[in-house]
């Protein structure tokens, strides 16, 4: 196991760089990230050109992947400094590189993108953590209350739903919700739910608050992924549950509790580990969609802010913290499916 395990990192190492440097470049020849400086009467020409020399823009794209990468102490760049028409040398844009933890400063917010990260990074945390549970609980109970009553009413009316609900993408299910729950429940004159935010704008901060933010945009994160997530536990389940160890169980008279819990869930939960492992570092990253859906201020938030802003900095320390999850996740997803199935080993 250990020598996979380095093998896989070995791996990861030229493909997270390959991905890192073709986002870097994408986003430097998508457009100027101060050309919305130019409709500013506010920032005089010379200012403009201070913070092109701070960024680094007027250098070969090689050499400011060069200087993110390792850093670019020292390095005099020629600006007009002093407005006398002649160009002047000075040191601009110092940092040590992504290869000793500075990701540069982000254009948008300025401020470091480490800094900015870790502002938004806690909101998508606690609301991608809570869709997440709630869909590994829901997920599991749906599953296999269906595939214990196959072909029944109840069955039926899951699979139907199931399949209504996942052929939805998200942005529409989360217009349906903010239709029915926040405007027609206060049409009807029931309690209805905020659509913005994290909190009353009016400044209650409470708990209370919080919850009633967050319902929303959790079920719209959380109700696609129980709608696949439970086809796949019932589909499981059957095979499982029909499979001649658990008659041989059963006929020891073990309890069918004992047996449905113990001896079937925990064989057909093996899909399942697949799907929460691809599917934990999109956690890191946010749903893009929903969160600007409902404007809530994490990753993905910040991911459309610095997309629209051609934020380079932000934007590739972003992908690269996500490929970097994905990589981590899919090798802790091998690890825990060898001690779950005895049957795998990886040496």
């Amino acid at each position: 196991m250990g020598k996979y395990i380095i093998q896989r990192v070995l791996q990861a190492i030229p493909l997270v760089f390959i991905i890192t440097m073709l986002v870097f470049v994408l986003m430097k020849i998508a457009g100027d990230p101060l050309a919305y400086l130019a409709q500013d009467p506010r920032v005089r020409p010379l200012d403009r050109l201070v913070l092109r020399a701070k960024y680094g823009l007027d250098d070969p794209m090689v050499m400011q992947f060069i200087y993110w990468v390792f850093g670019d102490e020292g390095v005099e760049r020629p600006v007009d400094v002093d407005n006398d028409g002649e160009t002047d040398f000075t040191t601009v844009g110092v940092r040590r590189g992504i290869i000793r933890g500075d990701f540069g400063e982000s254009i948008r917010f300025r401020k470091p993108v480490t800094e900015v990260i870790g502002q938004f990074l806690p909101n998508t945390l606690l609301l991608g953590t809570t869709a997440f549970v709630v869909t590994i609980i829901l997920s599991l109970v749906i599953g296999v209350f269906a595939a214990l009553r196959q072909y029944t009413l109840a069955d039926n009316i899951i699979t139907a739903g199931t399949f209504i609900t996942y052929s939805m993408p998200v942005f529409l299910l989360a217009l349906i919700l903010v239709q029915i729950f926040a405007i027609q429940f206060r049409r009807w004159g029931l309690p209805s739910l905020p659509v913005s935010g994290m909190y009353d704008p009016r400044g209650n901060q409470s708990i209370d608050e919080l919850v009633r933010h967050m319902i929303l945009p959790v079920a719209s994160l959380a109700l696609i992924n129980i709608a696949g997530w439970s086809r796949y536990i019932r589909a499981t389940m059957l095979e499982v549950i029909n499979s001649d160890y658990i008659r041989t169980a059963r006929s020891k008279g073990i309890s069918e509790r004992r047996v449905v819990f113990l001896h079937a869930l925990k064989n057909a939960s093996l899909p399942l580990v697949t799907l929460i492992g691809l599917n934990l570092p999109f956690i890191l990253s946010g749903a893009v969609i929903t969160e600007t859906i409902f404007s809530w201020p994490g990753m993905g938030y910040m991911y459309i802010n610095a997309l629209d802003q051609f934020d380079a900095s932000l934007v590739v320390a972003f992908v690269l913290m996500i490929a970097v999850a994905v990589v981590f996740f899919q090798l802790l997803t091998d690890v825990v499916y060898a001690w779950l199935d005895p049957r795998i080993r990886y040496d």
